[in-house]
């Protein structure tokens, strides 16, 4: 996880700070996890985002699924960015009604979106699960795919995942998937979608920055 609590109760992000304060903390604070305030460990090696770690025997929910390097950074851009079109954004925020943490809880137009930054295969039925949960607390799921799950064939072809297919965005009823590499800050959108087999979709595809 991205950010943690101090020891007064103020929430953390370690990816926000110079490389010379994190070392600071890491050998003098103490962080604790904001959804079951277990103590956590600073992470912040050369390859990685820096970032909050539980230890091995925890219990916490907040602590399953690890997230790899391309994820977090992902995840941290995104945030950034949003941040920065002054929007009602929160990070790594835990939904306790539904037991659910996304990436992002976004407020946009009075409605509450949460953002899965999604950068591993999940099952089908995971999906639909957390989903589900959104929608009975009256929030919409949006899910963005890592660039890294994004299998291009030609021009205008692409092939999914079947867990994919309960992941589209509609927007007056166009059906659309969206990309993001965090390596390039590249956004990859597929709009105008259809169908040719259970697992390849024609569509246009256009890049943003």
């Amino acid at each position: 996880m991205l950010q943690a609590n101090t020891k007064d109760g103020k929430r953390l992000v370690l990816a926000f700070l110079p490389r010379k304060q994190i070392e600071w903390h890491r050998k003098h604070s103490t962080f604790y996890c904001p959804v079951c305030g277990e103590e956590v460990i600073v992470k912040a090696g050369e390859k990685v985002v820096p970032h909050f770690a539980h230890l091995a025997q925890s219990n916490c929910p907040n602590s399953k699924g690890g997230e790899g390097p391309y994820h977090e950074q992902g995840k941290m851009l995104l945030y950034k960015w949003l941040k920065e079109q002054q929007l009602s954004v929160q990070l790594e925020r835990y939904l306790h009604k539904i037991n659910q943490r996304p990436d992002l809880t976004l407020q946009w137009k009075n409605k509450c979106l949460a953002i899965e930054y999604q950068c591993a295969t999940l099952s089908t039925n995971e999906v639909i699960h957390r989903n589900n949960g959104y929608i009975s607390s009256n929030i919409t799921p949006i899910w963005i795919f890592g660039a890294n799950q994004f299998q291009r064939l030609n021009e205008h072809s692409i092939k999914i995942k079947s867990f994919m297919k309960q992941c589209f965005l509609h927007f007056n009823s166009n059906p659309s998937l969206i990309f993001f590499c965090p390596h390039t800050s590249r956004i990859l959108a597929i709009n105008d979608i259809f169908f040719v087999s259970s697992n390849k979709i024609v569509g246009k595809i256009t890049f943003h920055r």
